[in-house]
């Protein structure tokens, strides 16, 4: 409770940080932040690409990079997809003139790219599917931006794999592991398992839960081997769904999905 919980309110937190820089700076705020930003991620992109490149196993084992999928400086491929997401739409909206061509316009594109690249380095099925999402909001409000960001974000993954074949063929630097296709497909048992037991037990108590722990004591009660168990549901929303009901669903869930249809339904922010 006090983790997940804990999280919502340091999002709720973001928001109001975002409300307020807005407010005060209008334009001049959000621009600023969306070229920090910009700058922060494509930054660690190239620091975690070359770690990986040149330096050994314990080292990057310190750093929990030690697997194939990118997992910047969170310790957690998944947290690193979510907060890239949570970036994206800065540098898409707020970094350079909508209507831009030639050379302007593919530089234009770049931070959103890099940032499409890594969300694919990072394997994560769950951003991979918000980020179609994204896309398809995107192509609405700005297609040729679009399509050159997933352009380059396509041509930075291929880049790193041909560049990592060329050094590795003159033998500078080897590259410990690097996130392919292949990564997405790899689930975890007690990730399907939390996810089945997860809506059993909310169809079993649809309206105010199975109450805030209920999950862990019914697989405690198992008596099954750890590597046979699932502790905790792997899946925020179906988590308060069986835990909490529908009622402790719209509680916590119903404010910010309110804010966030009321912004897209006016649209003002656009204009300014």
């Amino acid at each position: 409770l006090y983790n997940r919980l804990l999280g919502i309110g340091i999002l709720f937190s973001y928001i109001v940080v975002g409300a307020f820089m807005t407010a005060l700076w209008g334009e001049f705020g959000i621009r600023t932040a969306a070229k920090s930003l910009a700058l922060a991620v494509s930054f660690l992109f190239v620091l975690e690409y070359f770690l990986r490149l040149y330096f050994d196993g314990s080292v990057l084992e310190a750093l929990n990079w030690s697997g194939p999928r990118w997992s910047g400086f969170l310790a957690n491929p998944n947290s690193y997809a979510f907060f890239l997401l949570s970036v994206l739409p800065l540098p898409f909206l707020f970094l350079g003139s909508k209507g831009a061509d030639g050379y302007k316009a593919w530089k234009d594109a770049i931070p959103s790219g890099v940032i499409f690249a890594v969300i694919y380095l990072t394997s994560s099925r769950a951003a991979f599917g918000a980020a179609m999402v994204f896309i398809l909001a995107f192509l609405v409000i700005d297609r040729n931006k679009t399509v050159r960001s997933l352009l380059f974000g396509v041509f930075c993954v291929f880049f790193l794999y041909g560049i990592t074949q060329f050094l590795s063929l003159i033998g500078d630097g080897s590259l410990m592991s690097i996130a392919r296709s292949n990564d997405f497909v790899v689930v975890q048992s007690d990730r399907i398992l939390s996810v089945v037991e997860g809506w059993k037990m909310f169809l079993a108590h649809p309206f105010f839960g199975a109450g805030l722990g209920a999950f862990y004591k019914s697989q405690s009660d198992l008596a099954l081997p750890l590597a046979e168990r699932a502790l905790i549901i792997h899946n925020s929303f179906l988590w308060i769904l069986a835990e909490a009901g529908l009622f402790g669903f719209i509680i916590i869930f119903g404010p910010p999905i309110m804010w966030g249809t009321r912004t897209f339904i006016a649209m003002k922010w656009r204009t300014d």
